[in-house]
């Protein structure tokens, strides 16, 4: 639409792309807590306004979806109205909107794989809530599918779309995760006691540790849906999807995806938004994970996530941590992402809740 003979029309159409985008989100997360008070008996609430406004300015969102302007603010766009479709609905959806949904989801996952860790989610919640659930969940199936199939079709050309799996760093490397930080700290330490210099990228050490990471995230992918599908207040309601899906997608960011970009988690951030609006950072089920308790955790995992910025900048990547040969002080940004919340979630639930 803005041609391609200059550069700044398309930069400044994808960076006002994604600033409608997060409006429109802020409105669907003010939207949706609204809905979701009013189904618990509360016309209002002050958190409402907090919540809406800590997701409105949070410094990282707006500098992902502004100034970077990825993919992934107008993606959670699609979660959003999904979510927003299935709280106006009680008390429960009809087919109609249950097929909106599915059709909202799978836009987003067209536009980004990932989205697919919450259809799962949402075919438990049909499980739960729906009088004919075999039908219902089959045709939701078949919808989502079919959709995905049908947008990439036309770019299959015998195979060469899934060439990019060999080509995407994101599916063989390590980076801004505890397993990036464990990998170049075991190659650092190796290298001190005498073995060759680990090479920049593949090495032995980044191949388990991504393996290691990833299985991590699958059993606890698998427990969470598990737990889902033995226990109906786990996920039998809009409000306990939305707890559900912020704690895949955390679990997601976590240990899912080794290779992790800060942008990765406006979901995350849209998400516990809505539980912040509506005081719902219990969980009912046992999590091994306690950040979701903690509104202050989260303003800090926000923090930390900008802040990982300033790792690549010249002075981190250039200089090395004086006794670890090959250890970039910018090897540190993985630790220091997950390291402040993570020093939250460890101090005394007492503490925390105050905060």
């Amino acid at each position: 639409m803005f041609g391609t003979a200059k550069l700044a029309p398309m930069v400044l159409a994808l960076r006002l792309l994604g600033l409608a985008a997060h409006l429109w989100s802020t409105w669907l997360v003010w939207s949706i807590a609204g809905y979701l008070l009013r189904a618990q008996g509360q016309p209002s609430s002050p958190l409402r306004v907090q919540a809406t406004l800590a997701f409105a300015w949070n410094p990282l969102l707006l500098f992902e979806a502004c100034v970077n302007a990825h993919n992934d603010t107008v993606v959670f766009l699609f979660v959003l109205l999904a979510i927003w479709l299935l709280v106006r609905e009680k008390p429960q959806p009809a087919l109609k909107t249950i097929l909106a949904i599915t059709a909202l989801l799978a836009l987003g996952t067209g536009l980004k794989a990932n989205v697919i860790l919450l259809f799962p989610g949402f075919l438990l919640f049909l499980w739960w809530t729906q009088p004919g659930r075999i039908r219902t969940i089959g045709l939701t199936i078949l919808l989502y599918a079919g959709m995905i199939v049908a947008l990439y079709a036309p770019f299959w050309e015998r195979d060469k779309l899934l060439a990019v799996l060999q080509v995407n760093p994101g599916t063989n490397r390590n980076i801004n995760t505890l397993a990036d930080f464990f990998t170049r700290l075991y190659n650092s330490a190796s290298h001190l006691l005498g073995a060759p210099v680990a090479p920049e990228a593949g090495s032995p050490a980044e191949n388990f540790l991504r393996i290691l990471s990833l299985a991590l995230f699958l059993v606890c992918y698998i427990f969470l849906c598990w737990q889902a599908l033995r226990k109906q207040h786990a996920i039998g309601t809009p409000l306990a999807l939305i707890r559900w899906m912020t704690l895949a997608w955390f679990l997601y960011t976590m240990l899912g995806t080794p290779w992790f970009w800060p942008w990765y988690t406006v979901a995350f951030f849209g998400l516990a938004a809505l539980l912040e609006a509506t005081n719902s950072f219990t969980w009912q089920m046992r999590s091994p994970l306690r950040l979701l308790r903690f509104p202050l955790s989260i303003r800090l995992f926000s923090f930390s996530l900008l802040s990982v910025y300033c790792f690549y900048t010249w002075a981190p990547y250039a200089t090395f941590v004086p006794g670890l040969t090959d250890f970039r002080w910018a090897f540190l940004r993985g630790l220091w992402i997950w390291l402040i919340p993570l020093l939250v979630i460890a101090m005394r639930p007492s503490v925390s809740a105050s905060n």
